[in-house]
């Protein structure tokens, strides 16, 4: 199994506030990217996640790296989680992990963040997730999201307003990790990708600078092309959402199961 992964810089700005996370349960070992170009052999089982830190909040940085780093607090208990509920306990429990830390910093009190994650091993894999980072798998030629976009966009979408949908900012959260007070988490998925013998042929976690930004048949052909490495498909990715106006940080995290 293979992983390829970056993680750029938004243009202008001085730090990205997007972060991922490798856990090797082989070696009781994390990897933090940011800012980074890179593919790993990986083990199973593992851990990967991506964290958006909210842009609009101060902390937007440290918020998404606390929100990784803490994961890795959880591993054993997510290593042997019987139902997806017990995910949704953790995520929480991580939730207020950030707020006690943010608390304690000043004008940072409300640093919030996106959060998606990826437990597998060689039989299942689950995922936990709130904000507007994506995963989402391949099983043949067709891509399909896993998560909710939990923006105001997809909850007037949704609620059968595409009028409004069009007028607001499309990138506004309604659920995210932090903020200053729990209240701001309202809501999380955790589910199963596969069961024994059923794994996709891939997966991809994105962060909203990329994925705002690149026509899905686009992604889903360039994601099906198997002649293309795929770190090359990061660079393909994170030049296709320049080219369509990205300003934001990019993220773009590919997790090769089958090299077929």
């Amino acid at each position: 199994m293979k992983i390829a992964v970056q993680c750029e810089t938004g243009l202008g700005k001085v730090c990205c506030e997007d972060h991922a996370l490798y856990y090797d349960y082989t070696n009781s070992q994390s990897i933090l990217f940011n800012r980074v170009r890179k593919e790993l052999e990986i083990n199973t089982p593992f851990l990967i996640g991506v964290a958006d830190g909210v842009g609009g909040n101060p902390g937007a940085h440290e918020a998404s790296r606390f929100a990784l780093c803490g994961l890795t607090d959880f591993s054993r208990r997510i290593s042997e989680i019987s139902a997806m509920k017990e995910l949704e306990s953790i995520l929480k429990e991580l939730n207020g992990r950030l707020i006690d830390y943010s608390s304690g910093i000043r004008f940072k009190e409300t640093m919030a963040t996106t959060f998606s994650a990826i437990y597998a091993n060689s039989e299942k894999a689950y995922y936990v997730h709130t904000g507007n980072t994506r995963i989402s798998v391949m099983h043949s030629r067709y891509l399909k999201q896993l998560t909710t976009d939990f923006t105001t966009y997809q909850f007037l979408l949704d609620h059968g307003q595409p009028e409004a949908a069009e007028r607001c900012n499309k990138c506004e959260i309604i659920s995210c990790m932090g903020g200053g007070g729990p209240e701001n988490l309202t809501r999380i998925q955790a589910n199963a990708i596969y069961d024994a013998g059923k794994c996709p042929k891939l997966a991809v976690l994105t962060s909203d600078g990329i994925h705002e930004f690149v026509d899905l048949d686009w992604m889903e052909e360039l994601l099906a092309d198997d002649s293309v490495p795929d770190l090359i498909k990061t660079d393909k990715l994170i030049e296709k959402s320049l080219e369509n106006g990205s300003a934001d940080d990019k993220t773009v995290v590919i997790i090769r199961f089958r090299n077929v």
